[in-house]
């Protein structure tokens, strides 16, 4: 085991990730489903997070259910059509690139209400129990 047990965090909007790092996620998935297409999962980040407008990176990942089907032919775009982000509500582990995003950030146990907004840092996080 390379990791402890960390206490979930729920809701999220938005998750960062970097190489090496590994996360855990869970998705809260339909009991009762209607669609007959799978469902698509979208994924995407900035080529440079300083500068949104040098573009990004996106693809999907396919949710399928029982009788579901996945639409082979689609693929994502260039400019990644379909990805507009929703404004960042609550984020882990987030670049903090200024020292207010440090000092305004969520700590621990204000996080833990999953309809407060804020950025949430690692440094914040808590085992579920002492190693």
């Amino acid at each position: 085991m390379d990791s402890l047990n960390i206490e979930p965090v729920h809701d999220l909007t938005d998750l960062w990730l970097a190489a090496g790092e590994r996360y855990d996620i869970v998705v809260k998935t339909k009991a009762k489903y209607k669609s007959r297409l799978a469902y698509k999962i979208r994924v995407f980040g900035y080529t440079n997070q300083f500068n949104h407008s040098a573009g990004g990176l996106c693809t999907i990942a396919w949710l399928q259910y029982p009788d579901q089907k996945i639409d082979y032919n689609y693929v994502t775009d260039g400019p990644c059509t379909g990805f507009d982000l929703p404004p960042q509500l609550r984020t882990l582990n987030h670049v903090p690139n200024k020292y207010t995003d440090w000092k305004n950030r969520l700590k621990y146990p204000q996080w833990k209400n999953p309809s407060t907004p804020g950025d949430i840092f690692i440094a914040d996080l808590s085992a579920i129990q002492q190693a």
